[in-house]
């Protein structure tokens, strides 16, 4: 609460000077108000656009001991200061710190230092020039005093009769640092002290002598400022520096903005700007207006694992009608930028390319962590997946495994094992060069398609030439015709048709046979288990079957025989028959007796003859034969036997009833059993 000070009333506070005329009686009370107004005019003037504090010099120094680098002396440069009462203090040289001063303090410790107004009065005007007085001082010096560890307390600040340092006062408001113009300045003696801080000294009691403070050499040091709506500068620059330009002018700050700033032109840095612990904001209009969708550039401390992070906000909700745009200065609405982010999770690149660099091979596309990703190796490009990849034709997200969404379809699947699903749609899957060569299915049918030739190569690389392995070996073919040539050996594990549903040839030099279980040589069957016949030849063009050993048959139901072909042969004689006058043929029959199971030709031949009955010597004795005919004929025959006729006739007749004839029935067939 301010306090009415007694004995102060608001006509003290009036601003007066003296008024002169011609004759007028002078006394000391008004040289005394000729001073006071120009002494509180300059005082006015200290507080009013100017703030109380050290404006020049008045810097604690220390010189080091030439004895001991631990031990130094301290000065007080010249320089001037002005206290809450807008009095200056003055030094005009460096003097020495009076370790008087320190006599109270006896241990080692870090001390403040301060400076007063210190007003003394000086003696009297030399011989000659002495007043009628009482020959009192006629001078008054105003000097300072140093301080060491003072009690500072508020000082009073008279306003309108009152102190008006912690409230306003007859409706004025007095500034935080305390500087009043418009207060009632006190007179002489000065009825109260103001001390402004120097800084702090290193004493060290035991041994009389100041220690190095460091950096708290300048503490707590509050310097005078300037007071002004407006800094106008005469010329185009406006240059605000210390007065002593320092080494590097950004080692440390040197002006301080406490509120906003505005400025209507541009700001050049030449080094860079920092923003501690708020963010920077971007507005429409210059009002700072646009706070439905407010932009801000901020550093914070992120999200875990995150802990430094430089955060770019846009909007308050994510929207595809916000968005980062970077492009040319040149770029209006209807222009597509550079590289666009949506703050809807949209990144776009119109123009493309997108460059990830190359500078290191590495996974440079993580998709839902490093799991996922797109990279790149000498000479490679990789796709990563946790497990598979799918390739989807419309659709939208969803996150189900392989779900390609409502509307969309499952083109391609590459799982974990590296197998391709191509989804459950029959076409032609691959095209390769062109839709006449390619890879599809059908229903319950996989199909290769091509529009010439097939061809399988082992070895080898590419070459446009037809049917060229490219220095590789053409392993099979099968051509636009449909001749399939296989280029080595062939193994089937079933039945290999030849001609199905026509009739076709297989053409080899040789054939062998096989065992049931193992593909070591073993028997050739023919028409194994069908019944049909091996037919050799044919075709209206005759062949022979040569066989280098023997044959072996069988029959259905019987077991083998030797050969395919058996002969068997019966030598007979047959006598004439005789009809009176000539002899006629005789009959013979004869019986396989076991033999043979089947007869498939019989022939007979005359092996002999005679023309007496009884005689088949080989010397005859008869002589009376003329002409003589001997023949045999086979009338038929059976699988068990064979019949027919012999005749041996002569050119007597009536001789021709004792003849005979010799003759051998050759039978060709096969014995089953």
């Amino acid at each position: 609460m301010s306090v009415p000070v007694a004995g102060t009333t608001p006509a003290a506070a009036e601003v007066v000077r003296p008024l002169y005329s011609d004759g007028q009686y002078l006394s000391a009370s008004d040289f005394d108000v000729a001073l006071d107004y120009a002494r509180d005019s300059l005082r006015r003037h200290q507080l009013g656009p100017h703030t109380v504090g050290l404006v020049v010099g008045l810097e604690l120094v220390e010189v080091p001991d030439a004895a001991d680098a631990t031990l130094v002396d301290a000065f007080l440069t010249p320089g001037l200061a002005v206290d809450g009462y807008g009095r200056q203090i003055v030094s005009f040289s460096r003097i020495p710190i009076d370790t008087s001063l320190f006599d109270a303090f006896v241990d080692q410790a870090h001390r403040s230092m301060w400076i007063e107004v210190d007003e003394t009065t000086a003696v009297p005007a030399g011989d000659g020039y002495a007043d009628c007085g009482t020959g009192g001082p006629t001078r008054v010096v105003e000097g300072f005093k140093l301080l060491v560890d003072p009690t500072v307390t508020d000082v009073p600040v008279i306003v309108d009769g009152v102190e008006a340092v912690a409230e306003p006062a007859a409706g004025a408001t007095v500034p935080a640092d305390e500087s009043v113009p418009f207060q009632q300045l006190p007179g002489e003696p000065p009825p109260a002290r103001w001390p402004l801080r120097l800084g702090t000294l290193r004493w060290d009691g035991g041994a009389r002598r100041f220690r190095p403070a460091g950096d708290r050499l300048t503490e707590g040091r509050r310097y005078a400022g300037v007071v002004a709506a407006d800094v106008l500068a005469p010329a185009s620059t406006l240059r605000v520096a210390p007065r002593t330009a320092a080494t590097d002018p950004d080692a440390a700050d040197f002006a301080t903005v406490e509120g906003r700033l505005r400025v209507s032109g541009r700001i050049n840095a030449e080094k860079e700007v920092w923003l501690e612990g708020d963010a920077l904001r971007f507005t429409l209009d210059a009002g700072g207006g646009d706070t439905e969708v407010p932009m801000t550039l901020v550093r914070d401390a992120g999200v875990a694992p995150v802990t430094h992070r430089l955060r770019l906000g846009l909007g308050l909700t994510a929207s595809a009608d916000t968005a980062l745009s970077i492009g040319t200065q040149d770029d209006e609405a209807t222009t597509d930028p550079v590289t666009e982010v949506r703050m809807d999770g949209r990144v776009r690149v119109p123009h493309g390319p997108l460059d990830l660099g190359d500078l290191a091979h590495r996974e440079k596309v993580e998709l839902h962590g490093a799991g996922a990703g797109i990279g790149t190796q000498p000479d490679t490009v990789y796709l990563r997946s946790p497990r598979q990849f799918a390739w989807f034709a419309g659709g939208s997200h969803k996150d189900t495994a392989l779900d390609p969404g409502t509307g969309g379809t499952l083109l391609l699947e590459l799982d974990e094992q590296g197998a391709l699903q191509f989804g459950t749609t029959t076409h032609q899957m691959l095209n390769l060069w062109s839709t006449g060569y390619g890879i599809g299915v059908q229903d319950w049918t996989l199909y290769s398609r091509s529009s010439g030739d097939f061809c399988w190569f082992r070895g080898g690389v590419h070459s446009d030439a037809r049917s060229s392995p490219g220095g590789g070996v053409l392993a099979m073919k099968l051509d636009s015709a449909g001749l399939l040539s296989v280029f080595g050996p062939a193994a089937t594990t079933g039945d290999l048709t030849v001609g199905s549903g026509g009739n076709a040839v297989v053409r080899t030099r040789h054939v062998t046979g096989k065992q049931v279980g193992a593909d070591a040589a073993d028997h050739l069957y023919l028409q194994w288990n069908t019944g049909l016949n091996v037919v050799v030849g044919g075709g209206g063009q005759a062949s022979s079957l040569d066989v280098s050993g023997g044959l072996t048959v069988r029959a259905s139901g019987q077991s083998a025989v030797d050969t395919v072909v058996k002969v068997v042969t019966r030598d007979l004689t047959v006598v004439n028959g005789f009809t009176g006058t000539r002899g006629t043929p005789g009959s013979w029959n004869c019986t396989w007796s076991g033999d043979l199971d089947e007869v498939y030709a019989v022939f007979a031949t005359v092996t002999g003859f005679s023309t007496v009955e009884t005689s088949m010597s080989d010397n005859p004795s008869r002589t009376d034969v003329g002409c003589i005919e001997a023949w045999v004929k086979v009338d038929g025959h059976s699988d068990s036997g064979a019949w027919g006729r012999a005749l041996c006739a002569q050119g007597d007749g009536t001789l021709e009833s004792n003849n005979s004839t010799a003759i051998t029935v050759v039978a060709i067939g096969r014995k089953l059993s």
